[in-house]
């Protein structure tokens, strides 16, 4: 009889463990355009930072169109969601949007209950893992945090604001592609857009979704690169 797979509570360790098992289901990226993208951009995004606090991307050959983070120094995106970047600098974002996950401590959320799963067979544990990082795992909250920190990382790592909220368009064009309104526009205001209802409804339909619309996103993200540009208008 096989022993009880040790729990995993590191989230080194548990970040090691998902790695492996993720690159066993899905594979390695081999071509070099694809490669040197990411490298490029995630060491542009991270230069300054010491070797030991930097994060490594990954390319994962999954059908879906994905980036997520979890515990340890991995962040991972899909090589759907790659190439359908035109340039660097929504890539960048995308890169941001996960390394601040780790950045501000989010994905301590669910460190506990991943070690648990040491054990399940890998293809289950990957496909898993990647179906509930399409749902999000982290909340509105935490997902408008986590944009307003990676436009703040991509400005101060020089890339186009603009460009980079390109990302937004992305994935606005796959979530029509797949008929999910919802996603980009949120859920269709009652009569009375205003009233405790309604704010409950939609509270309770972000929390559902995990993320505010795609539209929304962009439009906050939007203001604040315009505040970014006055604030160097008042400076110069």
């Amino acid at each position: 009889m096989n022993a009880k797979p040790e729990v995993l509570r590191d989230e080194r360790s548990i970040g090691e463990w998902l790695h492996s098992e993720l690159m066993d289901a899905y594979g390695y990226e081999t071509e070099s355009w694809a490669v040197e993208r990411v490298h490029r951009i995630e060491d542009q995004l991270q230069e300054g930072r010491a070797d030991e606090e930097r994060f490594r991307t990954e390319i994962l050959w999954a059908g879906a169109m994905n980036a997520f983070a979890v515990p340890g120094r991995y962040v991972y995106i899909t090589r759907e969601l790659l190439q359908r970047a035109d340039g660097d600098a929504p890539v960048a974002f995308v890169l941001a949007h996960e390394i601040a996950h780790h950045d501000l401590g989010h994905t301590q959320i669910f460190s506990g209950w991943l070690g648990h799963l040491r054990g399940t067979p890998g293809s289950v544990l990957a496909a898993s893992l990647l179906r509930l990082t399409e749902q999000r795992l982290f909340g509105p909250e935490r997902e408008a945090e986590a944009d307003a920190y990676a436009l703040d990382l991509c400005l101060w790592a020089e890339y186009d604001g603009d460009r980079c909220l390109e990302a937004f368009d992305i994935l606005e064009a796959h979530a029509l592609d797949h008929g999910d309104l919802d996603a980009v526009f949120g859920p269709a205001p009652c009569e009375h857009a205003d009233s405790v209802l309604e704010r409950a409804r939609r509270w309770g339909w972000q929390r559902l979704r995990s993320h505010p619309p795609i539209r929304e996103r962009k439009a906050a993200l939007a203001a604040r690169l315009e505040r970014h540009r006055q604030a160097r208008l008042s400076a110069s």
